[in-house]
């Protein structure tokens, strides 16, 4: 082996060592060390929150929006695929359809009454799932007869929180975000902003 061959050897390798040990470095910071300052992007708003967007006039759909104000990427249980979706690179280095501030989405939202539990079947037993990155937001229409079955709710899961892909953990816990209104009246102190 000539001397050039060797050195070369040599740098490549101390050039992967000091990457490696730039990578680590960067994450030595343990979970158990994490601020709510190292998690949410605007300090002053909540990690996932809903609020009302619009409600055309004469229109029967109420707009809202969820959005992501956290370092990670959330997923949630959706109807139908969104609209204007862009390629998504998960920490696992899996590529998914990722929902923009552009996209329509069609979460499977739910209603938590204040009185008995009334079962209902809002939507069908097929689905698929929308991943919301971070610093994202994207806006989906609920029926505004609907809101009178109680405060809306959304649950979602952190990327973390997965084992495969897309498979979800056994018995993993299930986050939910509210747009915690009365009715429909109430929609304007809840006005996105």
């Amino acid at each position: 082996m000539t001397p050039f061959v060797f050195v070369l050897r040599i740098t490549a390798c101390g050039l992967c060592l000091l990457l490696l040990g730039g990578e680590s470095f960067s994450q030595n910071k343990k979970a158990k060390n994490l601020t709510r300052d190292d998690i949410v992007i605007k300090r002053h708003q909540p990690t996932i929150y809903l609020c009302f967007e619009k409600r055309p006039q004469n229109d029967s759909l109420i707009w809202l929006r969820i959005t992501n104000n956290t370092i990670w990427t959330i997923r949630f249980r959706a109807e139908k695929s969104g609209t204007e979706q862009s390629p998504l690179k998960l920490s696992n280095g899996k590529i998914v359809a990722g929902l923009t501030k552009k996209s329509v989405a069609f979460p499977r939202y739910d209603f938590e009454s204040s009185g008995k539990n009334n079962p209902r079947a809002l939507w069908s037993g097929f689905g698929t799932a929308s991943w919301l990155p971070s610093t994202a937001l994207t806006v989906f229409s609920v029926p505004a007869s609907q809101f009178n079955l109680g405060r809306l709710y959304l649950e979602y899961k952190y990327e973390w929180e997965f084992t495969g892909a897309i498979a979800d953990e056994s018995h993993a816990p299930v986050h939910r975000v509210y747009l915690d209104i009365a009715g429909v009246e109430d929609l304007e102190d809840r006005r996105c902003r």
